[in-house]
């Protein structure tokens, strides 16, 4: 007997050890006809779609389409047969069933659709010119497709990346001159024609190939505001239901033949991965539907609101419980998918295309817009996910949505502590914080009554923080020197180290055996009583969180960092005047003066570091210094530490390879150094551009006065002029909406001389508050039009002057 099957679905009907079932008949598929397919040899990329039949050594040491290095990897080159015609041979009784149903117990393949194209093929693209929504659709004149059947799913086989998915792979085993399988072990089966047949050897047999059909034809390559972790199933699934649904209902008829599939590219410099849906013509060539649909773009447009209008007409709106039904989006999703499909989320998602329609313009290729707006969410949603790890990895731990402060957000619990996770939180003048920013999730004690503070986490992509590292950290200082939040910053590495090992991803700047005095690291854990801690400095920036969140006792985290402050001095180095001289030199050349100044405020004797890490002869990446007063080092006093760190961010730098690790290093390097009072980290571009002019390091923060302080330069000026001492009345009188005044006014009398000085003073009110001392010229003063006042006076009853302002 001879059947036949469309390639689409002879790929897997027909593959290797699958039962077919036709005319009465169950025959099990045992034979690859290898007269007209021929073992060939291809190579994969690990990163994006690209493949390539070998002829010989590849010259290519990176993939030609993404650039990935993996493309050389001997494990990427892998045989193939490309499937054509396959033999059953089952004994005519053994055949027989009892009734004609052709499909039953199918078994189920490892299976890939690959999708290349060439950019010269891209003939219209369109997207959405804003920053706010990544969309957009191209037309490709010629697309080639190669479906993969890699073999069975189940056990066994070695794991192989392609097209960024990582699977087990075991393809079929075969005998390389007649094609028959070979299932047993114990066994090598050959057809009875096969010239080998005799010869009982596995040198006969391939033990790993995999089956691929290949057809080109047209396509529609549409970009969706989605990226390969942000809850994407349910709305890549419930969107490509609905283009089905419009499809239909804009050239009615069958059009069984246009399909879809799903694609992804990677994102250069970054962990993230665009995600696609190709419509693509199964016949090859393509029939012209694909192409006059992308005649202009109102077209495919159209397709989106017709299906957006048969879902919001549709009778199943009215019932509650339902989100779709058979009349319009369920006759349109595949049986796979059943549970991703949802009306209300085709609805969302096609709404929010149609609304930025008039922003739609032409394009070049949709490889040009940027995902940067994703990413964001992308890892938020993956550092959350990571958290669900390590409560199944760890039976302490149990996290729950949860309304938090009016909006979603969720309720952990780990060990004997109790968290409220709220997202996207702003920290600003509210909060004492100088330097506004957003923190990605807030972590709160349950119970406040502990006295434990906050937790501010940022959760950081490289691609879009490598070019504002100076801002982030000014940021992050703020936060810490309010006094209210701890930060963590975790990178993308630090989160996906959950679900995949990163490797060695971030330089170990704190490792006790790269420190100058590293070797009573040991000894110095002892002395404080942190036996606990003695393996942490192994463990990467998430788990240090995980720990802290455990057990958040932040006095013994300051004796840690106190610990890898020490190890850091250098005595034998610095403990000479030529040592010293040299140390405040090089502090003098990487600092502001603000900084410099700050980190030596005392004049006791102490101990000096400076870390600079070896980079192979060139600058090193980063300088970290510390000072220790000998006095604090015994009794463990956090407040006798300061501690510097200079990052080289510049241009040149960022573009290295390596300054991934360096930047992830150099994070981790201040989670820790937090927990100092008086540490500083900075980079240099940060101190060319002035991010940490509004940090007013080494004073107090009035919790009235820092939205101010960052919004007026005026106001920021006399405050930073001014003692401590009338930072109070300060903040009253900007709340009174006085303007900003004049700090250490100087009056001058007809004749040019100085006559007296005022502390503070207001030209244009005529209004000056004076020490005591300066009051002997008061007639004077006021004969020149002016109302001064003893500042004593005002100090103690600011309430009785705080209205002078108003006419």
């Amino acid at each position: 007997y001879e059947y036949e099957r469309p390639a689409v679905s002879a790929i897997d009907e027909l593959a290797p050890a699958n039962h077919f079932y036709a005319g009465g008949r169950k025959v099990l598929i045992d034979q690859v006809n290898m007269d007209i397919s021929k073992i060939e040899t291809w190579r994969f990329c690990n990163n994006c779609s690209h493949m390539e039949l070998e002829v010989e050594q590849p010259e290519k040491q990176v993939c030609p389409h993404c650039g990935s290095p993996m493309w050389a990897d001997a494990g990427q080159r892998r045989q193939m047969l490309r499937m054509r015609q396959v033999f059953a041979t089952t004994s005519d009784r053994d055949s027989r069933i009892g009734d004609e149903n052709d499909d039953r117990e199918p078994n189920f393949y490892v299976k890939q659709m690959l999708v290349d194209f060439e950019s010269k093929h891209i003939t219209n693209a369109y997207k959405i010119d804003s920053d706010e929504l990544p969309f957009g659709f191209e037309f490709l004149s010629k697309a080639t497709f190669r479906e993969v059947n890699f073999g069975e799913k189940g056990e066994g086989g070695e794991n192989l990346t392609i097209a960024g998915v990582e699977m087990p792979r075991k393809g079929f085993k075969i005998c390389y001159r007649c094609g028959k399988i070979q299932t047993s072990k114990d066994e090598i089966r050959h057809a009875l024609t096969c010239p080998v047949r005799e010869q009982d050897s596995e040198k006969n047999v391939v033990d790993c190939i995999y089956l691929y059909r290949e057809f080109s034809s047209e396509a529609i390559r549409i970009l969706l505001p989605l990226t390969t972790f942000s809850g994407p199933e349910k709305k890549l699934h419930s969107f490509i239901a609905a283009l089905h649904l419009g499809l239909k209902l804009k050239f009615g008829g069958n059009i069984d033949h246009i399909r879809t599939t799903i694609y992804d590219e990677p994102v250069e410099d970054s962990g993230y991965r665009k995600k696609y849906v190709v419509l693509f013509d199964t016949i090859p060539g393509g029939t012209g539907y694909l192409k006059q649909l992308m005649r202009d773009a109102k077209q495919v447009l159209e397709v989106f609101e017709m299906a957006l209008n048969a879902l919001k007409s549709c009778s199943c709106n009215k019932d509650p419980s339902k989100d779709g039904c058979y009349r319009c989006l369920f006759a349109y999703r595949t049986s796979y998918n059943m549970e991703e499909t949802s009306r209300d989320t085709a609805i969302e998602l096609l709404s929010s295309i149609l609304e930025h329609k008039n922003q739609l313009v032409k394009t070049d290729t949709l490889k040009s817009i940027k995902v940067n707006v994703l990413f964001d969410s992308e890892l938020e949603a993956r550092f959350i996910e990571a958290l669900r790890r390590m409560r199944r990895e760890n039976k302490d731990i149990t996290l729950s949505k949860e309304l938090v402060n009016g909006k979603p957000g969720y309720f952990m619990r780990i060990g004997n502590r109790a968290y409220y996770i709220e997202p996207q939180v702003t920290l600003d003048a509210n909060e004492g914080v100088n330097v506004p920013s957003k923190a990605d999730f807030v972590f709160q004690p349950a119970r406040t009554q502990e006295g434990i503070k906050p937790i501010a986490v940022f959760t950081d992509g490289y691609m879009y923080h490598k070019d504002r590292i100076g801002q982030d950290m000014a940021q992050r200082m703020a936060i810490v020197h309010s006094k209210k939040y701890h930060i963590w910053s975790l990178t993308w590495k630090d989160v996906e180290n959950c679900y995949h090992p990163q490797g060695s991803y971030y330089r170990d700047y704190i490792s006790p055996s790269g420190s100058p005095n590293g070797s009573n690291f040991s000894v110095l854990l002892d002395g404080f009583g942190l036996d606990q801690f003695r393996k942490i400095h192994l463990e990467n920036s998430f788990y240090w969180l995980i720990e802290f969140l455990r057990e958040p006792n932040e006095k013994l985290w300051e004796l840690y960092a106190f610990v890898h402050g020490l190890i850091k001095t250098d005595y034998n180095r610095f403990g000479t005047q030529e040592g010293l001289r040299a140390w405040l030199e090089a502090g003098k050349r990487h600092f502001s003066e603000e900084i410099y100044d700050l980190v030596n405020d005392t004049e006791v004797p102490c101990l000096y570091g400076l870390f600079e890490p070896d980079e192979a002869g060139d600058e090193a990446p980063l300088s970290l210094y510390v000072k220790v007063n000998q006095s604090a080092v015994r009794p463990g006093n956090v407040e006798g530490m300061r501690v510097a760190c200079i990052l080289n961010d510049q241009t040149e730098n960022r573009d290295k390879e390596e300054f991934e690790s360096i930047w992830n290093g150099y994070l981790r390097l201040y989670n820790l150094f937090q927990f100092i009072p008086h540490s500083y980290f900075v980079t240099q571009i940060g101190l060319s551009q002035n991010a940490y002019e509004n940090l007013y390091l080494g004073r107090e923060v009035h919790p009235e006065m820092p939205e101010e302080k960052t919004k007026d330069v005026a106001w920021a000026e006399a405050i930073e002029l001014t003692d401590a001492s009338l930072h109070d009345l300060l903040g009253r009188l900007m709340k009174d909406e006085w303007p900003a005044p004049e700090v250490g006014y100087e009056f001058i009398d007809k004749k040019g001389e100085i006559i007296a000085t005022a502390e503070l003073a207001w030209p244009e009110l005529r209004i000056a508050f004076m020490h005591e001392g300066e009051m002997d010229f008061l007639k004077t003063i006021e004969q020149m039009g002016w109302t001064a006042l003893p500042l004593a006076d005002v100090l103690a009853a600011p309430d009785l002057y705080a209205s002078m302002n108003k006419p």
